[in-house]
């Protein structure tokens, strides 16, 4: 997962689709698209328990 988001920065993309499998990607092997905001969301919520108050 650290991978793909080091990816993500690196190529400043604003969203990622997310395939099945590794061919070459094809519109019926789409399954979601993760963008910054899913990201951001996602870091906030696990960081959640550990804030204080």
């Amino acid at each position: 997962m650290f991978d793909v988001v080091q990816r993500f920065w690196r190529r400043k993309a604003s969203m990622i689709v997310v395939v099945r499998g590794t061919d070459v990607p094809r519109a019926s092997a789409v399954v979601g698209i993760l963008t910054k905001e899913h990201i951001a969301d996602s870091v906030a919520e696990s960081v959640r328990p550990y804030a204080s108050g």
